[in-house]
């Protein structure tokens, strides 16, 4: 059957379970860490966080830590080149106003003939004589452009528009630098961030109709000419400002990126940080330590023992990768060097991030001011975030391999007495079986009854407890799984009816076994038993998948399983199905990000408010401008654009 009893070593202790012998992945990763380690302190860049993410800071309340990244960490900000120095001179206060969107929201509207002003803490609105930047390099010459004849203005149409302002190098470096933030696997690209070919193409048609109304050409030409002009100013105005100029996001210094590995030897407030990101994030503040950048430079025992005694005392802050999606979360630790190319995560950290250790990368983050490193102490840490919110105790429980080996034990007399003991608590086991809810239940009574840090410790013990029951078991798959299933007859027709009762019967047929020590598929029946998640996997993995729809959008029959094999058909049609769960997914993302926008400014009708919300933000301001709106800065987002400071 291709499994073996096999030994704790040469002459150890047998393991409990058969295993099985020899090759039974049908594919493995194959990547180098080091290829994927990123760190960043200066003016180059670093890592983008993205607008979720950063809408899950401002719902954490962590505003010193969130100013951090939209001012003072920002890759845009003017002095970015200059952070480095000065956080190895002395302590680096907030950025104050303005934050480097907001400086480049006010060009953008500067172009259009809008002014906004910050004034006594609001911000007032009007329409003023067009500017451009500076021309530089290959710009069109000149700070604003004369239009040939007047149109109407594409976010007010009852307002003429005579002049624009010129669209110069600088703005389009930054345009280009936002799509490279944005040019992510789960993010499509945005070609409307690129308007310098549609100014030119103004330009063109500009020039065009000032040549005809010159040379006195007829006027059905220049009406033509002047339609035309005014569908180039309408295409530059609508890529001059989108949604995404007033999204959240920026490309940060002091960052770094790597792969994930396990760090169950860590305390679960700390990571482990290859050698490589730890020397580049810590050594300015290991420099202003010690007064000497040669000693950091040459990596001195003097410097380390410093660099070490730095990190220990510090708060890094962790994300996963990519940030664009709304399912993320942060946790801060104290760092710890690590010899190798990873980031090291304590497994129990793992759910909370929505990380698992099979490639995925994480991205971590230096708060500098001493604002930011108290709050990522007090919000940001397991710890502090479940003082706040118990319910994150479900999402702490034991990884499901630590947790299968806790349900294995628990099967015995002998096990249960151990974990009641390690948890202080009795943990029920429904059908016999320790469950995800249960286990989550208990650690909730002693969180109640001990606090935070008890719960944590438990949760570590039981964690370890879990590993060496799961190692000392031997459990494995078999390669012949499901060979001691009588499956019922197959239904002779491709009828989806009657192929989706028959899955459905053999589903609960497998899912109703209680022989958790059968070798053939013993251990998967205790692991779908532990867990909610994934106890259709079983059934799909044995038996024949059933009716599903073509890439036609036609039924189709899967006969076959991923024990027997696929046919390239059934292989494409489940692919199919993939995609489509993954389209409303993306969908989900963008609704996700939408409410989140939303959130910031809740019943707000203020003038950033419902710009952040608008599809074409233009008209929103152009209209603010017309009645000379004043917007009270009084929403948390209106403020965190700016760089307004925000009391939680």
């Amino acid at each position: 059957d291709g499994i073996e009893t096999l030994t704790l070593g040469r002459d150890g202790p047998q393991l409990e379970r058969p295993s099985a012998v020899g090759w039974v992945y049908w594919n493995r990763m194959v990547y180098l860490a080091k290829e994927k380690l990123y760190a960043s302190v200066d003016g180059a860049g670093g890592q983008v966080q993205g607008e979720c993410s950063n809408m899950v800071l401002r719902d954490l309340g962590a505003f010193q830590n969130l100013g951090e990244v939209l001012n003072t960490r920002a890759a845009r900000q003017q002095d970015a080149n200059t952070l480095s120095a000065r956080v190895a001179a002395g302590p680096v206060e907030p950025a104050g106003p303005p934050t480097p969107m907001f400086s480049e929201l006010v060009k953008r509207l500067q172009l259009g003939g809008i002014r906004a002003t910050l004034e006594s803490d609001k911000l007032a609105f009007c329409f003023d004589a067009p500017q451009g930047g500076v021309p530089q390099g290959n710009a069109p010459p000149g700070n604003v452009l004369n239009l040939a004849s007047p149109v109407p203005h594409p976010w007010l149409r009852e307002r003429q528009l005579t002049q624009i302002g010129a669209y110069t190098d600088e703005l389009d470096a930054s345009d280009k630098q936002v799509r490279e933030m944005r040019a992510q696997p789960y993010s499509p690209p945005d070609s409307s961030l690129l308007p310098m070919e549609k100014y030119k193409l103004l330009m063109e048609a500009n020039n065009r109709l000032a040549r005809m109304l010159a040379s006195q050409t007829p006027a059905k030409l220049t009406q033509d000419a002047t339609a035309q002009l005014e569908a180039r100013v309408n295409a530059f105005f609508d890529a001059l400002l989108q949604p995404s100029h007033l999204f959240f996001e920026e490309q940060q210094l002091f960052s770094a990126s790597a792969v994930i590995a396990p760090g169950a030897s860590l305390r679960i407030d700390q990571v482990g940080l290859a050698d490589e990101i730890a020397w580049t994030l810590f050594g300015p503040l290991v420099t202003r330590e010690l007064g000497n950048a040669e000693a950091v430079r040459a990596r001195s025992q003097r410097a380390a023992q410093t660099l070490d005694e730095v990190m220990a005392r510090s708060w890094v802050v962790i994300v996963p990768l990519p940030t664009h999606t709304p399912i993320i979360s942060f946790l801060a630790f104290h760092p710890v060097r690590d010899p190798g190319h990873v980031i090291r995560l304590h497994p129990l950290a793992c759910d909370i991030l929505n990380t698992d250790f099979d490639g995925d990368r994480v991205a971590v983050f230096l708060p500098l001011t001493p604002g930011a490193q108290r709050e990522a102490g007090e919000r940001l840490t397991i710890a502090g975030r479940l003082a706040r919110d118990p319910k994150l105790v479900r999402s702490l429980l034991p990884p499901p391999d630590a947790l299968w080996g806790l349900a294995s034990l628990n099967l015995a007399e002998p096990g249960r007495k151990e974990i009641a003991q390690i948890a202080d608590v009795q943990v029920a086991a429904p059908n016999g079986v320790i469950t995800q809810t249960t286990l989550a239940e208990a650690m909730q009574k002693v969180l109640e009854q001990n606090g935070a840090e008890a719960v944590l410790t438990t949760l570590d013990r039981l964690m370890q407890r879990g590993f060496e029951a799961v190692r000392a078991s031997g459990a494995s798959m078999s390669p012949f799984i499901g060979s001691s299933l009588q499956q019922p007859p197959q239904p002779h027709k491709d009828d989806a009816e009657l192929w989706s009762a028959y899955t459905e019967e053999l589903a609960e047929k497998i899912l109703a076994g209680t022989d958790y020590a059968n070798a053939d598929m013993g251990s998967q029946l205790l692991a779908v038993s532990i867990r909610e998640r994934g106890r259709d996997h079983l059934p799909k993995l044995i038996g024949p998948w059933g009716a599903a729809t073509d890439i036609n959008g036609k039924p189709f029959i899967v006969r076959h399983s991923n024990v027997k094999g696929l046919t390239p058909e059934e292989m494409v049609t489940r692919m199919v199905g993939a995609r489509q769960a993954l389209g409303k997914y993306y969908i989900q993302w963008e609704q996700l990000g939408q409410e989140a926008r939303e959130r910031g400014g809740a019943g707000r009708f203020t003038v950033l408010a419902r710009a952040r919300r608008a599809k074409r933000p233009g008209i929103v301001f152009a209209r603010a401008a017309a009645i000379g709106e004043l917007d009270p800065l009084a929403d948390v987002d209106s403020r965190l654009l700016i760089g307004l400071p925000i009391t939680p």
